[in-house]
């Protein structure tokens, strides 16, 4: 690579580019775990702990199951829709040792676009919560789904904390629907019932499909990012790269808030499953006393989150009751994080956050501010190593510093083509092999990224650009503000004019009043047309807004 601006920033000890990884698929970190760290409780859910040859033995029977039981045959697509508990990461290790696709689905998805989500992926099989009946009930019919696995939250668990945590499910949702769906099965009955003895190791090359990762839809339909073992194992490299000596072997304690069909959770999930670390599953990722209960008791080493996330644990009454000594990397990805947000956190654990541009289809890892951070910097990050970002006009020429553009990017870690889009394929990536974003941002003379908005986001007003996040972060500025977002709507005079959202955090607020305030600090076009109060922002569980839903209301 030649000598880029951003080079300056790297940590002394961090390469320009990284190696090719020792590895030819996501099965030999697991092999190489197995042998390394043999009877290393590598995964703990609601406070019990599992070794990686129970793990893995389970996925085993499981890969076995569906080929030999199921008949599912090489590169057929499975669906996951769990959250983090025991059975993700062994059905996720069942699905690529059995020489499948799993596809990773959001619990947030409702039965339309679930049943989008089959026809689109043409999944073979789904595996989900017993509690998710109902919805699945719905959707299923008209599909390519063959098989239905379906367990209990605490299916996994030893007794009684298995038998408690179900019945507190059940508890929750009364009702079922599991015997109105053909092929539903126990997926607890389907790993009990598969031969370990006739497992054998599938071929796989790296440049096989991993994952069909959902986007989250927040400006259109979702579609699927088709990710290669390559592509997981680059960010991999390329996050040790950023945190050169920072791991240490058996040591390691991540834990895992974000969920695990979130690519920037699955990246975090295999790496640390590389160091033999302790991963710590957080089921109820919302629940902040059960976060900050769980992290009293972990000392957590690793730390992956979100600016709420980060925000929600440290205004929390017993934050000053965890203990963060040994807390080495704090980062934040999917939404800009705030910097009353970092300060409160260096100040409260003395650790930094470090913000990632995590786009799917850079395998959550575009760009990430350097790993020593004097304080709070408003750029978003600096291309890690092996990867090139430009910024381009219209035209596909490169914008000038400062000017804003669309980001392009290049890198091992970048996927080469969407599942079954031919037309967006042909446009995803420009003649020079960088991948088009769909973000707007600007880069600066240091070679530092700044993350605009999203392109089609972006609302033009009498022929100027206006970003909605930028409306969005002056609006949540306001004391009597609780949450808000902008969208564009039609306008006959000036094409588009702004429409606003707004959650109140003062009952007293009134339109008037909040005219005003967006008068006086927004200018150019940025000052809303039109106010709309409501409960609720939508957003997905990583905490982006949902835009197109807003259109829709």
């Amino acid at each position: 690579m030649e000598n880029e601006k951003w080079f300056d920033l790297y940590d002394r000890e961090t390469p320009k580019e990284i190696k090719a990884s020792e590895f030819n698929s996501l099965l030999d970190v697991v092999n190489q775990t197995l042998e390394k760290f043999s009877g290393k409780k590598v995964l703990s859910s609601f406070g019990q702990g599992v070794t990686i040859e129970k793990i893995d033995d389970m996925s085993k029977k499981l890969a076995s199951f569906l080929i030999d039981q199921v008949g599912l045959q090489k590169y057929d697509r499975v669906a996951i829709m769990l959250p983090n508990i025991f059975q993700y990461p062994i059905c996720l290790l069942g699905i690529l040792r059995a020489g499948l696709t799993a596809v990773n689905i959001s619990l947030l998805y409702n039965a339309k676009e679930l049943k989008t989500i089959f026809i689109d992926s043409e999944a073979k099989a789904i595996i989900t919560l017993d509690t998710f009946s109902n919805v699945i009930d719905k959707c299923y019919e008209g599909t390519s789904l063959e098989r239905v696995f379906f367990t209990g939250l605490g299916d996994f668990l030893s007794f009684p904390k298995s038998f408690i945590t179900n019945l507190s499910q059940f508890n929750i949702h009364q009702t079922s629907s599991l015997e109105n769906i053909e092929g539903s099965l126990s997926l607890k009955d389907a790993v009990y019932r598969g031969d370990l003895n006739s497992y054998k190791d599938p071929e796989i090359n790296e440049s096989d499909i991993a994952f069909l990762q959902y986007t989250g839809g927040t400006t259109g339909p979702a579609k699927a990012v088709a990710i290669t073992h390559k592509n997981i194992l680059s960010a991999m490299d390329q996050m040790e790269s950023w945190f050169p000596g920072k791991f240490k072997e058996r040591f390691e304690v991540n834990f895992l808030a974000l969920p695990l069909h979130h690519i920037f959770s699955i990246v975090n999930f295999f790496l640390f499953l590389k160091w033999g670390a302790s991963n710590i599953l957080v089921t109820f990722p919302r629940s902040i006393d059960e976060i900050v209960k769980t992290l009293k008791d972990v000392k957590p080493t690793i730390f992956f989150g979100i600016n709420p996330l980060f925000k929600a644990i440290s205004e929390h009454r017993d934050a000053k009751k965890i203990d963060f000594s040994n807390l080495k990397i704090s980062l934040a990805g999917a939404v800009p994080l705030q910097k009353e947000v970092f300060e409160k956190w260096k100040e409260m654990t003395g650790s930094s956050i470090l913000e990632v541009y995590t786009i799917t289809e850079a395998c959550g890892f575009a760009a990430i501010k350097p790993s020593s951070p004097e304080g709070y910097e408003e750029f978003t990050g600096i291309p890690p190593s092996s990867t090139l970002i430009k910024v381009k006009g219209d035209g596909g020429a490169e914008m000038a510093v400062g000017e804003i553009g669309e980001i392009a990017i290049k890198g091992p870690q970048v996927i080469e083509s969407y599942w079954n889009r031919t037309e967006e394929n042909n446009e995803l990536k420009a003649k020079d092999g960088f991948l088009l974003t769909g973000d707007f941002g600007f880069m600066d003379e240091k070679g530092r990224l700044k993350i605009v908005d999203r392109k089609k986001d972006v609302i033009v007003v009498s022929g100027l650009y206006v970003y909605p996040d930028e409306i969005d972060e002056v609006l949540k500025k306001n004391p009597k503000v609780l949450d808000a977002a902008a969208i564009g709507v039609n306008d006959s005079a000036k094409g588009q004019v702004v429409k606003i959202f707004v959650v109140k955090k003062d009952f007293s607020l009134t339109e008037d009043e909040l005219r005003l305030y967006c008068d006086t600090h927004l200018r150019g076009g940025k000052s809303p047309e039109h106010i709309e109060f409501i409960k609720a922002i939508p957003r997905t569980n990583i905490g982006k807004v949902l835009r197109k839903k807003l259109r829709d209301l």
